[in-house]
């Protein structure tokens, strides 16, 4: 991090149009990115690059306010850490720290387009699908998923990571609901469960990259000692999703 700060002061050598950084790394250290992005700003002034961040993980870490983060454009998506993992739905969002920035991207995504998994061709493409933000949408209302009920979520993924890093005997405490293995043989009957409900990730360089979701399976909330009575912040997907 020291180094990427560094690295932004130097106008001759590197002058970037845009930096993106993510919230949480790959292995789920948070990065303070609202002093980096300070730090940016005040080293090049008028010349600072476009600051985003990039927040598909901002669950790991507890949904921080995006005005703390700090950043011009924050994006993410919401399938990582609020709607069912399975969904994988093909939609992002975009937040603009100035109403500039967003005139801006609403001329230039006016004909954007999604592009679909099934196609191997890039052109091959469809619009964006209104039935798709409509699902989520309204999933979102179902729930009634405030920020209260975020943060209760938070704790119970922090409290299930916690007690799976005790199990699988990593030597540093987690800093957020992602945990990183780097010896995936371990046998823990919990990783089978993870993996099935597609929260455990094998990189071909090996290790093994979890999300901490309690919600997920009431199995893996059993895990954390979650109390009975808040079960119920986490109801099961919907028909269809499962």
């Amino acid at each position: 991090m020291k180094l990427l700060s560094k690295s932004f002061k130097t106008k001759d050598t590197f002058s970037p149009d845009a930096a993106v950084i993510s919230l949480v790394t790959w292995r789920g250290k948070p990065l303070p990115l609202n002093r980096v992005f300070r730090q940016i700003r005040g080293a090049l002034g008028k010349n600072s690059p476009l600051l985003i961040a990039d927040c598909a993980h901002a669950g790991a870490v507890g949904f921080p306010s995006m005005n703390e983060i700090e950043a011009d454009i924050i994006c993410g998506d919401i399938c990582k850490w609020i709607t069912p993992s399975e969904w994988q739905r093909n939609l992002a969002f975009l937040w603009f720290r100035d109403r500039s920035l967003w005139e801006k991207a609403t001329q230039i995504f006016r004909p954007y387009y999604l592009a679909t998994p099934q196609e191997g061709t890039h052109l091959l493409a469809r619009w964006i699908d209104p039935y798709e933000v409509k699902t989520v949408v309204s999933w979102l209302r179902e729930r009634r998923l405030d920020r209260s009920r975020l943060l209760r979520r938070h704790q119970h993924n922090m409290a299930l990571a916690r007690n799976l890093s005790g199990q699988l005997g990593l030597s540093d405490p987690p800093e957020s609901s992602i945990l990183w293995i780097d010896d995936e043989s371990n046998s823990n009957i919990l990783l089978g469960e993870l993996k099935q409900n597609g929260l455990a990730w094998r990189p071909p360089d090996g290790g093994l990259r979890i999300l901490c979701r309690a919600e997920e399976q009431p199995a893996l909330r059993l895990v954390a000692n979650l109390d009975h009575k808040n079960v119920d912040d986490f109801p099961d997907p919907p028909v269809g999703c499962t």
